[in-house]
């Protein structure tokens, strides 16, 4: 058979153990200097955690991008 590709299961992870992690990095204050519109993520965030709504890969996205800007943009000035 051909080589099949697997996606890692974000989703879970961001509901389990990288909830707090999310919650704290992606906060009203985590978000204060950030290009990010918190209100918008917040959003997503309770659909995910509430199941309303699979927002596993969006948000993770969100999340390393926040991450990398944190690190390689915000603090260039």
């Amino acid at each position: 058979k051909p080589k099949k590709g697997f996606g890692p299961p974000v989703s879970l992870w961001l509901r389990t153990f990288l909830s707090d992690f999310l919650k704290e990095t992606l906060s009203k204050d985590g978000l204060s200097q950030s290009p990010l519109n918190y209100d918008f993520i917040k959003q997503m965030m309770n659909e995910h955690f509430h199941r309303k709504a699979d927002h596993g890969r969006t948000l993770w996205s969100i999340l390393i991008f926040h991450l990398w800007w944190n690190r390689y943009v915000r603090n260039i000035s």
